[in-house]
């Protein structure tokens, strides 16, 4: 997966031109988002329903070949689930859905691990909502760490958020932290 490490809503830092530019390439490469994006940007920019089309058939081939492996590509697996879940592209298919939100989460993916959490919030089965929440949180979503520990404040919440790059953890984390200065004289 190539923008896995990549911030969403690359426009504010490449300008709208440039992200669309950055996605083009990533699908050229065979990145599944890069090629949803472009969807995104032809659809709602262009209003290019045969050029947006394209992107998006792309983008499922490519999620339903990175989904499947064996050692399967969590962000693909995300991606599909997404859009089994909305009816973009395919067929909406809650069930399916589920199922690759699930295949993502344990394999890492902490956006997937979030939605699952909010599916289940919304379905009312709040064991499995915080059962998924804590996954996220272990999954690289410091923001979902965060909220945990102002909950339950717990600090290894706090300190797994910030190892998550949270950066409002680590402020928190740190704040009483007064260096020793060296008294050699």
């Amino acid at each position: 997966m190539l923008l896995l490490d990549i911030p969403q809503g690359l426009g504010k830092y490449f300008g709208s031109r440039g992200a669309e530019i950055f996605y083009k390439h990533s699908c050229e490469l065979g990145d599944g988002w890069g090629c949803y994006h472009l969807y995104t940007i032809q659809a709602e920019k262009y209003n290019n329903q045969k050029e947006s089309q394209k992107f998006l058939n792309k983008a499922i081939k490519l999620s339903e070949n990175g989904c499947k492996e064996k050692d399967p590509d969590p962000v693909d697996c995300f991606l599909l689930g997404n859009l089994y879940e909305n009816g973009i592209g395919v067929k909406k298919d809650e069930k399916k859905a589920l199922s690759l939100y699930e295949k993502a989460c344990e394999s890492g993916n902490g956006g997937a691990c979030i939605r699952l959490a909010h599916i289940y919030q919304q379905k009312g089965d709040k064991k499995k909502f915080e059962e998924y929440r804590i996954k996220s949180c272990k999954g690289s979503r410091g923001d979902i760490c965060y909220e945990i520990r102002q909950e339950t404040k717990n600090k290894e919440y706090l300190e797994i958020a910030c190892g998550s790059g949270f950066q409002k953890a680590c402020d928190e984390l740190f704040k009483d932290f007064k260096p020793e200065r060296n008294k050699s004289k």
